[in-house]
């Protein structure tokens, strides 16, 4: 097959493009991957352009499995060698072969939530509350998104220096980073040394999903893009202003895409995906943001309507019963696969008791939420000793191990700890030795000597399972327990990686990439359930969307945002939306319920009413069900919903 078979209009005017600065904005369902690879192929059998030379970037690691095995249907020789890879990998790679890191005293250990809210904890008490602690982290990370940090250093600008030095020294000392550190410091270091081996590299750049990227991010490949053109190559970018989805969660820039320079300019708006009345809602709900100025997204005219259910329930308990129900009609029905179907919930409490009725009713279901594997402290505990017989001084899970056996987290203990190691050029597990033998005495610490000990013990009777990768992880989460269940679960798709059960190090890497993204498959023989974040480039024929109420979607802002970082906010959350409904290929069920226990609405940050009962509350409707125009169906009461 041809570079151009199959190709006409704008698509093969994208795929055929020989600029050295080439965009194409393109909405959901429109082809975009196919237009994609096809400029892969056109550079590789009408440029000639040899396939280790050619980049293709994206930002997640499914994203990135999905281009690989598209690249390899195009059958095309040599293809195998095009280099298609996260953002965050490329840069990983690149800082350890330039030895960047090394020579800035910094390790690429990554923290899992947990861990990193426990070493945030330690920072000194005169920078605040945790809280407070928290809310200066998120300024750190989105200076250095935004570039106004030196990430080498440290983030400059408003921030006060004594939390900045403070979080240095404690990321340096436990010998690990921040995952938002990896691109900052390679972009720094690009711009530092104009000969990097890195900017020499590849000729071609291609980038899908720009509008979810930062600055940072956008500074990456502006270097690897100018210093291919430079060569006579290019740089290519794809993707969708309207489908922006990650300002709150990573400091995405979402008009980079609009503001990107490009000499060769072409748009994708005919949607082959999705129903006539489904394209219709969804063009509906993203007029709605403001100086939003682009053409429409059209309804393939062959597309079939689509159907649309709006339903209420009375509560979340009868709205995940009869949300199953339905689903599982339609699978028994022959109607879709288990693997047709996508359950979409912003509060993952919600998607957890639909997958768990799916799975009494005989369907297989999987949900996919980030660190859902560590959401009990015995998983978190597990994972920690797993990282602890593969590394026994890691510092991190050290650290941890004794928070985690402390309802106090031994905080004031471990702070005269680091300090003696610090001073006299210790490791925290030296001291702890030394304080187990008595050989040493710090007042206030014996507490942490004693779970210091129990831990000794616990790796020793682990050791031995230690070749035996299924059988260690069965003594950690043991089969049948709740608490650890969804770890196992974890462990064992990790597992099916052959490299995973080589030695323990290795199998606990795998286990934390499952963890911190916890990428969805792109095609599955089960249900799958995740948050409107997680759909992103993903097809099925049946998507319901649950919880759209009020401080769910939309999500609530935080009551520290005003001025235009609240008016972002708010066209996201119609953006979040508009990426949720363009999914389905057949069917869509909007759904939501009525009334909430006072626990649920505190702990979700649900927009509540009026008191319903005793402990009970009401609910309001997403705002955003009234964008979605009058393709939207009447609302019906779930107890006479008839499907």
């Amino acid at each position: 097959m041809a570079w151009n078979d199959e190709l006409e209009g704008p698509a093969r005017d994208f795929a055929g493009s020989d600029g050295s600065r080439t965009r194409c904005v393109a909405g959901p369902g429109t082809g975009k991957t196919f237009a994609l690879m096809r400029r892969v192929q056109y550079l590789l059998e009408e440029r000639s352009v040899p396939p280790d030379r050619i980049l293709v970037v994206t930002l997640t690691r499914t994203a990135a499995d999905d281009l690989r095995q598209s690249l390899l249907r195009l059958e095309v020789a040599g293809v195998e060698d095009v280099v298609a890879s996260t953002l965050h990998s490329l840069c990983f790679s690149m800082l350890l072969q330039e030895a960047v890191l090394a020579i800035t005293h910094r390790s690429p250990r990554l923290l899992a939530v947990f861990e990193r809210n426990i070493l945030l904890k330690d920072l000194p008490d005169d920078l605040g509350t945790f809280a407070e602690k928290s809310r200066l982290l998120k300024e750190f990370q989105a200076a250095w998104s935004a570039l106004d940090g030196t990430p080498l250093g440290h983030a400059t600008g408003s921030l006060p220096g004594n939390f900045q030095d403070a979080l240095v020294r404690s990321l340096r000392w436990h010998r690990c980073m921040l995952v938002g550190e990896l691109v900052p410091i390679a972009r720094t270091y690009l711009a530092e040394n104009p000969y990097a081996a890195a900017l020499e590299r590849f000729d071609h750049v291609l980038v899908d999903e720009y509008q979810d990227l930062n600055r940072a991010d956008h500074g990456v490949l502006e270097q690897l893009g100018d210093a291919a053109i430079r060569r006579g190559g290019g740089l290519t970018i794809i993707g969708d202003d309207d489908q922006c989805i990650y300002v709150m969660l990573r400091n995405a820039h979402p008009r980079g895409i609009v503001e990107f320079e490009a000499d060769i300019d072409v748009p994708l708006v005919d949607c082959r995906r999705c129903p006539t009345r489904i394209v219709q809602m969804a063009q509906s709900l993203i007029e709605h943001n403001p100086h939003r100025k682009k053409s429409a997204l059209i309804p393939r005219e062959s597309n079939p309507p689509g159907v649309v259910h709006n339903v209420m329930f009375e509560t979340m308990e009868d709205e995940a019963n009869r949300l199953a129900q339905f689903i599982h009609s339609r699978i028994q029905s022959g109607q879709v696969e288990p693997g047709e179907v996508l359950v979409l919930a912003n509060w993952r409490v919600i998607a957890y008791r639909i997958r768990d009725l799916l799975l009494e009713m005989g369907n297989d279901a999987h949900s996919y939420f980030r660190e859902e594997s560590l959401d009990s402290p015995e998983a978190r505990r597990a994972l920690t000793l797993l990282t602890l017989l593969a590394n026994p001084d890691d510092r991190v899970a050290l650290r941890a191990y004794l928070a985690l056996c402390s309802q106090t987290e031994e905080r004031v203990a471990y702070r005269r700890i680091q300090a003696y190691a610090v001073e006299h050029g210790l490791t925290g597990l030296e001291v702890l030795r030394r304080l187990s033998e008595r050989s040493l005495a710090i007042p206030h610490t014996n507490r942490a000597v004693r779970g210091y000990e129990a831990l000794v013990a616990t790796l020793e009777k682990l050791e031995p399972l230690s070749n035996e990768p299924a059988a260690l992880i069965g003594a950690l989460c043991p089969s049948g327990d709740e608490a650890t269940c969804s770890l196992r679960k974890t462990a064992d798709r990790a597992l099916l990686d052959p490299d995973a059960g080589i030695d323990v190090g290795t199998l606990v890497a795998a286990i934390r990439t499952q963890i911190g993204v916890p990428e969805v498959p792109l095609d599955a023989p089960f249900v799958r359930l995740m948050s409107l974040h997680k759909s992103k480039g993903l097809t099925v024929k049946l998507v319901v969307i649950a919880g759209l109420v009020e401080g769910l979607v939309p999500c609530r802002p935080p009551q520290d945002l005003h001025g235009q970082a609240l008016e972002e906010h708010e066209r996201e959350q119609r953006r979040i939306l508009f990426v949720g409904i363009t999914r389905p290929a057949e069917e869509l069920v909007l759904s939501r319920f009525q009334k909430i226990d006072a626990h649920s609405a505190h702990v979700s940050r649900a927009t509540t009413g009026r008191w319903a009962g005793r402990g009970i509350k009401t609910t309001m409707s997403s705002p955003l069900l009234r964008e979605l125009g009058p393709e939207l169906p009447d609302v019906v009461r779930g107890d006479n919903w008839v499907y």
